[in-house]
């Protein structure tokens, strides 16, 4: 089974809560008056959509007992990326170049370790969910 979108194997009844920070938001004027990425807030920011994520999971109303009882015991969320492409031609950075290539691998490990933290600090808050 997936989840409604198909992009993500799943066992029978489990979710997978989504959502999609915009890369783009995070770009600021630096000296010279060039764009550049503000690392810090978007790091503060990743780990906030994944507690936000991991809290939906607790609150959420679903529509079938066996939905609630198995999306519970393994917790899923996916941090995404968008606006990718509209924040690189802002840098200044070509899509289709190595420097893109780099930027966008930067881009990636910073939100999939950042999404890991914010998930590990509700792990440490509410503890592991149950079959970790």
């Amino acid at each position: 089974m997936t989840n409604p979108c198909g992009e993500e194997p799943l066992y029978p009844y489990e979710s997978c809560n989504l959502a999609s920070v915009n890369i783009g938001n995070f770009l600021v004027k630096g000296a010279g008056g060039q764009y550049e990425i503000d690392w810090e807030r978007f790091h503060k920011v990743t780990k906030t959509v994944a507690r936000l994520l991991d809290n939906i999971i607790s609150i959420n109303k679903y529509p079938l007992e066996d939905i609630d009882r198995e999306t519970k015991k393994t917790r899923r969320i996916g941090v995404g990326l968008m606006g990718v492409a509209n924040a690189l031609f802002r840098l200044g950075i070509k899509y289709n170049s190595e420097d893109g290539f780099r930027m966008m691998g930067k881009i990636a490990e910073h939100l999939t370790y950042y999404s890991y933290e914010g998930s590990v600090e509700a792990a440490a808050a509410r503890g592991p969910f149950p079959v970790y």
